[in-house]
């Protein structure tokens, strides 16, 4: 029974923790969450396809040095990828608070930026531990949205400085 308890505080600290993880990345970064919101709303898309494409190639460079790293026997060559693994999961993590705004918007645009990202980030958090559905295709839709939404914004930040 205990254990019960113990796993049911452990999922209920741990989604309060993204949904605040998500709150507070659009409070460091503002312009870069209002930014993938912004290519996520207008151009869904193209963002889709994009996060697929850039997720897939980082796949393959993430293989790539397992390979090289199995195949020179050097534990070092694991370091580019603890890098690249860090630079995908916070790319992520920026690219879902920018969806918590973007779902936020879409429920109440008269809400201010905290309350979307919060009553946003909650409704994508709890939409997405929807056993399947949630699983297998709402979380990897959100992640895959804005991150090509995410890429499409620091291109065009790029471009435009």
């Amino acid at each position: 029974m205990t254990d019960v308890i113990a796993l049911t505080l452990l999922a209920i600290g741990a989604v309060i923790s993204l949904i605040a993880l998500l709150t507070a990345l659009y409070g460091l970064f503002p312009g870069t969450v209002a930014a993938t919101r912004q290519m996520a709303e207008t151009a869904p898309g193209r963002s889709l396809g994009l996060g697929v494409v850039n997720l897939l190639f980082l796949a393959a460079i993430a293989l790539g040095f397992i390979a090289l790293a199995e195949g020179l026997g050097l534990d070092a060559a694991g370091v580019p990828l603890v890098l690249l693994i860090l630079l995908v999961g916070f790319g992520l993590h920026v690219a879902l608070a920018g969806v918590a705004q973007l779902i936020g918007a879409r429920l109440n645009p008269e809400w201010t930026p905290l309350q979307r990202s919060l009553r946003g980030g909650a409704a994508l958090v709890l939409a997405a531990l929807t056993p399947v559905v949630g699983w297998f295709v709402l979380l990897p839709y959100a992640l895959l949205l804005g991150f090509g939404a995410l890429i499409l914004a620091l291109w065009e930040r790029k471009s435009e400085g």
